[in-house]
């Protein structure tokens, strides 16, 4: 007696339509059961699940399952019920119920694969079950677009987060008088006097604690138009019904300081030859500059900080309260200059061994593939001569096929691995010339970034985690 495990899945949407729900599915997968005499394993049922993906409980279950052996068939009532992405469905059909032996049976379309006309009839289905799908989420973007256009925010309700200054009522924004109070702050803090989203964080934990969870929500409202009464979706603006809390004037104007401070930001960033590569070794996060106060000669000392340091809850409940101390910027550029500089010629050496043996292979290879297509073709030939036996030929054009795939890919991984290594080669070529004190700060940069893929720091020590093995 065969073993069915009888699968079932409904999407929120499916289960008020009639024939769709959990109770009619299994019903009928059990009366298939009884009329071919198989024995129910277990019905397997995803309830408030989408077809769009396989990761689901039930589903993942019944994989494990598959691939244990307990299973001898699975039927679901509705090709779709499996998957509405074709790819999925190819996927859980060819590779995990087929190769382990599993028949699969849609009762609705009235086919099992183990008959070529079921297994063909698999493919042209799941094209349309993809096709509907696809319909489905074109008519919800429609439908999203026409509220836009409508003024009506595409949010809220279910697990989105309303915005911050808004409460979502019968479909529409209304402001919340105390977060809208803080949200005009924000923007006007922001644009009169000056103050980053950190400072401007910090400053609204005093006046209005509990509004925002740290810096990146000031952000996130700082860029937002649903405050100037916009709604935007897929990068257009539409007029809204709901209640602006500030002029546009004054979010333009934000907007423009935002893209300034941007501008600003990564041109200083640049200035300096270690940001972007150093890694505190304590909490993982990155480091960049700051710088102390005036000292008497009226100068400042310049240090590489752990950004944790001046973060907000959100980065310090996700990375812990870091107390690493902050690193003098030349002390730590020096220190990795020197390691640099000990990459000798004779390294370069190196890798143009390892570049000439890599050339060996890549030569071997394609002579191998070269024989593979030989033998197919001496295949073909032995078949429609000597009219080898079809299940013969079929076994070893697979062996063929699955040599010529791996040879395939081995060469293809080289070339990627040998395009990566020219520049690092490059680079390593003109670090014996290099004048570190005089050269021009960006190429230096330049450098750093092909040969280092980054710099851990830990209170002086450091670890380089370099691109290239020598």
């Amino acid at each position: 007696m065969k073993r069915v495990a009888l699968y079932v899945r409904v999407s929120t949407q499916e289960q008020a339509r009639e024939g769709y729900s959990v109770a009619v599915q299994e019903e009928r997968l059990r009366a298939l059961a009884d009329a071919r005499e198989w024995h129910v394993v277990k019905a397997y049922v995803d309830p408030g699940h989408s077809g769009g993906t396989i990761d689901r409980p039930a589903m993942q279950e019944l994989i494990r399952d598959v691939r244990d052996g307990l299973v001898d068939v699975v039927a679901v009532y509705k090709l779709d019920r499996l998957s509405r992405r074709q790819k999925d469905t190819l996927h859980l059909i060819e590779d995990i119920f087929l190769p382990n032996g599993v028949s699969f049976v849609s009762l609705n379309e009235s086919f099992d694969t183990s008959t070529p006309f079921g297994m063909a009839m698999v493919g042209i289905l799941s094209v349309f079950a993809q096709l509907e799908r696809e319909q489905i989420k074109e008519r919800t973007m429609m439908g999203r677009l026409e509220r836009a256009k409508e003024g009506l925010w595409h949010g809220g309700g279910g697990r989105t987060k309303v915005v911050t200054g808004y409460d979502y009522i019968d479909g529409e924004l209304i402001p919340k008088p105390y977060e809208a109070a803080a949200v005009r702050w924000i923007f006007e803090t922001y644009v009169q006097d000056g103050l980053g989203d950190f400072r401007i964080f910090e400053e609204l934990e005093s006046r209005f604690p509990g509004v925002v969870g740290g810096p990146d929500t000031v952000r996130a409202i700082l860029v937002n138009p649903v405050y100037a009464g916009f709604i935007r979706y897929q990068g257009e603006l539409y007029p809204g019904r709901h209640e602006a809390l500030i002029d546009k004037d004054v979010f333009d104007r934000a907007q423009e300081l935002r893209k300034s401070r941007a501008r600003d930001s990564r041109s200083f960033e640049k200035r300096h030859l270690l940001t972007g590569l150093l890694r505190c070794a304590k909490c993982g996060n990155t480091m960049h500059i700051s710088h102390s106060g005036k000292r008497k000669d009226g100068t400042r000392v310049d240090y590489y900080i752990c950004r944790t340091r001046h973060g907000g809850r959100k980065i310090k409940k996700k990375f812990g309260e870091c107390k690493k101390k902050a690193e003098r910027k030349e002390v730590l550029e020096d220190a990795v200059i020197n390691q640099v500089k000990k990459l000798t010629f004779r390294k370069v050496e190196a890798a143009s061994v390892a570049r000439q043996e890599r050339t060996d292979e890549r030569e071997a290879i394609r002579n191998e593939l070269d024989r593979v297509e030989y033998q197919v073709e001496k295949l073909i030939d032995l078949y429609s001569v000597d009219g080898i036996p079809l299940e013969a030929m079929g076994k070893k054009m697979k062996e063929l096929t699955d040599k010529k795939a791996a040879l395939t890919e081995r060469l293809d991984s080289m070339a990627d691995h040998q395009a990566a290594l020219e520049p690092i080669q490059v680079a390593l070529s003109v670090v014996p010339s290099i004048d570190w004190m005089t050269h021009d700060i960006a190429a230096l940069r330049e450098i750093l970034a092909v040969l280092i893929d980054r710099i851990e720091v830990d209170d002086g020590r450091l670890v380089i985690r370099w691109r290239f093995a020598y």
